[in-house]
């Protein structure tokens, strides 16, 4: 081999090594150059744009691993970290309420979970009382976390923006204002209406209003009254919740008893914090312009039998109708028979009714007093008195005779017996031993009974002619020697003109030939009333007694009441 080609061959091994050594730094230039630009893309694009796998980090000590930096890997994923959801209860404080909030933290990554250092609220006007919190935990990809905290309202109204603020690991946070608003409205409790006046044992309904102003509902909602004399129905009412700007109305029925005020509570709660508010209804009793007002109107005085007959008209002038309308005398007046009490019933507004009333009157009066009484709905006795003069008839005739004060009564009837005489009286006395036997015998053949006949009797009726003047005369007897007869005129003499007529009546189903207990009996009924039967009365008298003046004169007073 030549010297030349030697030569040849070491200029080209020395040119290939130079070429190798180049070739090999340029690839290494390369490649450094190709994961500087990666990891410059990582930085500014994140990972999740080519994917981590097969990507390699280095650690501080300049050596390569498969796994990835966890503080990268978070600060990374924490971008995806937002605040879903604010809940304040309530909704709107009032001043130094407190409320809870609840900010629900949701991750919107699809990728990598997102730890959380802390997390807290924090406000420069509001004051927090939930601590920090230092160890939250970890929120998973489509995952949500709640934080609640607490917090107190100042005493001045307005919006107020506390801020949320959680820190993850590495050098990421979130900060999150929400609004507070504080509202010093309260709800009001109000009355709506009332009675225009109160009266003592009256009963009257009010009824109160509620009402929410607020923007805001409020809960467990209740009025209640305040324990006093009052009789108060019901004694708590209870609405619940109450939405804004809704009046609710609450009825409650009130017997007054004095003139104590009463206070209505009015209770709710705004969230969990308790809330008053207060309402008084002031109590001042007086007369109500819509009750039953009665008055006595065109009264007629008149004497009758040791008696004052009253006669008038009672009205109502009120608004309210009057229930069971009575009619009496005032004491120290003495009500007597047949008109003790007078009962008118029911009487509407602007009705009224007439009425009489029969009484005897204290000693030397010359003025009593009549009262007129009515039930109103509630059952309460309410009474008006109105004074009459009875000095016209304070001069009453003698009662101890009997005939002479019923001739010239108010009635006009005319008595039994005006037309006895003293001979028929000798004669009956004499012949005394004939009574007992005709009696008895008048007895048993005695036919039906008279009073309760429709048809006057005539005289064959009762006994045989043959005997008439015999009776005549054994009745002229028997007016001194009948004691039944005399208990009669006694209760007649005292107005007891029922207690009477029963007694009469008893004469005359045991003797019906008693003309004269027939003509008494006859007055009684005539006294209660009882114009059709008094009529058959006087009939009767005068079958027994044909022309007798006095029954004619009563029969005629009588049937002219008929009319």
């Amino acid at each position: 081999m030549s010297v030349d080609t030697i030569y040849a061959d070491t200029k080209q091994e020395e040119y290939m090594k130079k070429e190798g050594r180049n070739h090999c730094t340029w690839n290494r230039l390369a490649l450094s150059f190709l994961f500087l630009m990666t990891g410059i893309y990582l930085m500014l694009f994140g990972a999740g744009t080519f994917g981590t796998e097969g990507m390699v980090f280095a650690d501080n000590s300049g050596s390569t691993s498969g796994e990835i930096d966890p503080y990268l890997l978070n600060t990374y994923a924490a971008a995806h970290i937002q605040v879903a959801n604010v809940t304040l209860d309530p909704l709107i404080l009032m001043p130094e309420d407190v409320a809870t909030v609840t900010l629900v933290m949701e991750n919107t990554g699809k990728d990598f979970p997102v730890a959380i250092s802390d997390a807290a609220v924090i406000s420069k006007d509001l004051k927090i009382l939930t601590d920090r919190y230092n160890k939250v935990g970890t929120i998973g990809p489509g995952n949500q976390l709640p934080l609640t905290f607490t917090l107190k309202a100042g005493i001045k109204p307005g919006i107020y923006y506390p801020v949320f603020s959680a820190s993850f690991r590495g050098a990421h946070f979130l900060r999150y204002p929400f609004p507070v608003q504080i509202q010093d409205t309260p709800v009001i409790l109000s009355i709506q209406s009332k009675p225009d006046a109160w009266v003592e044992g009256k009963r009257g309904q009010i009824v109160l209003t509620v009402m929410n102003p607020r923007d805001n509902p409020v809960t467990s909602v209740m009025v209640t009254p305040q324990f006093s004399a009052h009789e108060i129905l019901p004694t708590s009412s209870f609405i619940g919740m109450l939405e804004p700007n809704i009046p609710v109305f609450i009825p409650f029925n009130i017997t007054p008893h004095g003139n104590e005020p009463i206070n209505f509570t009015l209770f709710y709660k705004n969230g969990v914090n308790e809330h008053t508010a207060l309402s008084t209804l002031p109590i001042t009793q007086g007369v109500s312009k819509k009750q039953a007002d009665l008055f006595v109107s065109n009264i007629e005085v008149s004497p009758g039998a040791g008696y004052v007959s009253v006669k008038g008209d009672v009205t109502n002038a009120g608004l309210e109708s009057a229930n069971a309308v009575v009619i009496s005398v005032k004491d120290p007046a003495e009500a007597v028979y047949p008109y003790k009490l007078y009962g008118v019933g029911l009487l509407k507004p602007s009705e009224f009714a007439s009425f009489q009333v029969t009484f005897k009157p204290s000693p030397n009066a010359t003025a009593e007093t009549i009262i007129s009484s009515f039930k109103d709905g509630d059952g309460r006795i309410i009474s008006t008195e109105t004074p009459i003069d009875i000095s016209s008839v304070s001069s009453f005739l003698d009662m101890g005779n009997m005939e002479e004060l019923m001739a010239s009564s108010d009635t006009g009837i005319i008595p039994a017996g005006s037309e006895s005489n003293i001979g028929g009286l000798v004669a009956g006395i004499v012949i005394g031993g004939l009574v007992v036997f005709f009696v008895m015998k008048r007895r048993k053949n005695a036919g039906p009974q008279i009073g309760r006949s429709k048809k006057p009797v005539k005289p064959e009726e009762v006994m045989k002619p043959a005997e008439y003047d015999q009776k005549a005369t054994l009745e002229l007897n028997e007016i001194g020697s009948d004691d039944k007869y005399g208990q009669a005129m006694a209760q007649y003499k005292a107005g007891a003109w029922k207690d009477a007529a029963e007694i009469f009546h008893e004469i005359v189903e045991s003797d019906q030939s008693h003309h004269r207990a027939w003509n008494a009996y006859g007055i009684c009924l005539t006294k209660l009333g009882l114009y059709n039967e008094a009529a058959r009365c006087y009939e009767n008298a005068l079958a027994l007694q044909p022309g007798n003046a006095s029954y004619e004169k009563n029969r005629h007073i009588n049937a002219g009441k008929m009319t």
